[in-house]
């Protein structure tokens, strides 16, 4: 076999490789098995025309526009990190459900929160952060949209474990 047809047979060879599909391993490592979204200091008050429900909504869309042009359309979880809410006030807590409620979300998306400063703003000035801790809780208790409705919690979604762990006085942050 002279020099040149050894050559044309390797580089078949090696063509023909490259147009093999991955392996399943390889496959694996760029497969999408989880997707979920983390906001912070979202602040929204009880104002029915508050621009940032309007954003919390826009997130959602976009989230939902964007996974349905993947191979992978579910939008598993979104984390709301703290200062949710402006003061604590249960009508901001309203709002929160509110702004779930229009955002539509999906069966399989699942929102968890954790408290920051602002959850509990309106019992910071008399050391009654406890309060805010139990107005917190009252609040998420009556949004159906919220999955996890404790203070700390540990969440397997999708084989992930999530762990929230909220501040509640100066000594947890």
């Amino acid at each position: 076999m002279n020099i040149k047809r050894l050559l044309a047979v390797l580089l078949a060879a090696v063509m023909l490789i490259a147009l093999l599909p991955a392996t399943n391993a390889a496959a694996a490592e760029n497969e999408v098995v989880l997707r979920f979204l983390v906001a912070s200091d979202i602040h929204l008050t009880d104002n029915p025309n508050d621009k940032q429900a309007q954003m919390l909504q826009g997130m959602f869309a976009s989230a939902y526009a964007y996974a349905d042009t993947q191979s992978y359309t579910a939008v598993d979880a979104v984390v709301l990190v703290g200062d949710i809410v402006c003061l604590g006030e249960p009508s901001e807590y309203a709002s929160l459900s509110s702004a779930l409620d229009a955002a539509n979300l999906r069966e399989e998306t699942e929102v968890l929160t954790l408290m920051g400063n602002h959850e509990w703003w309106r019992y910071t000035n008399n050391a009654m952060t406890d309060l805010g801790a139990t107005s917190y809780l009252n609040a998420l208790a009556g949004i159906d949209a919220i999955t996890e409705k404790g203070v700390n919690w540990s969440k397997s979604i999708g084989g992930f474990r999530f762990i929230g762990m909220s501040p509640l006085s100066d000594d947890t942050y």
